[in-house]
């Protein structure tokens, strides 16, 4: 390794509720990540697109608004689950998510590492308990970041999950 092409980068974000509300929190996080990174690579940079949406996606759904992912299972259940995101995105008070991203370039490969903690209430599923489940219309998005991931966990509490994504 040639210690004179070794960069590193952190950065720390915070979304308030507005953000939140808003849907700003994934374009937002995703530009700045892109501004470190060299974007000539379509794979990693969907990868990349595809760790942040699930990530960003399942804990607003999951753990801040706490909807239920059944409701996909009904007959008109992507509709029923969108018209409950929206309701209750529309009474969210006092939510948040922070975020850590930083990626650490060594010219032999690149390592982004992101930490995410929420004010969301529900808990993740055991992490060797994700898997997919193929007849279902939910459940891809932690399976899909664990697959693509060098290193996904939740701390003991499930309040803390950290990855790392190698290119």
């Amino acid at each position: 390794m040639d210690n004179n092409k070794t960069s590193s980068w952190k950065r720390d974000l915070h979304f308030n509720n507005e953000d939140i509300k808003n849907d700003r929190i994934i374009d937002a996080t995703i530009n700045i990540i892109k501004e470190h990174i060299e974007s000539h690579n379509l794979t990693r940079d969907n990868n990349i697109l595809t760790i942040i949406s699930e990530l960003l996606n399942n804990e607003i759904d999951h753990s801040i608004l706490a909807i239920n992912s059944n409701l996909k299972e009904k007959a008109n259940g992507f509709s029923l689950y969108k018209e409950e995101r929206s309701k209750r995105l529309a009474e969210i008070t006092a939510q948040y998510i922070d975020i850590s991203t930083s990626i650490r370039n060594t010219g032999d490969d690149t390592t982004l590492t992101i930490f995410l903690k929420s004010s969301g209430t529900t808990s993740y599923p055991n992490i060797e308990d994700i898997a997919i489940k193929p007849h279902k219309p939910y459940g891809r998005g932690l399976f899909l970041i664990k697959e693509l991931c060098e290193t996904f966990s939740i701390d003991k509490d499930n309040r803390i999950i950290s990855l790392v994504y190698k290119w």
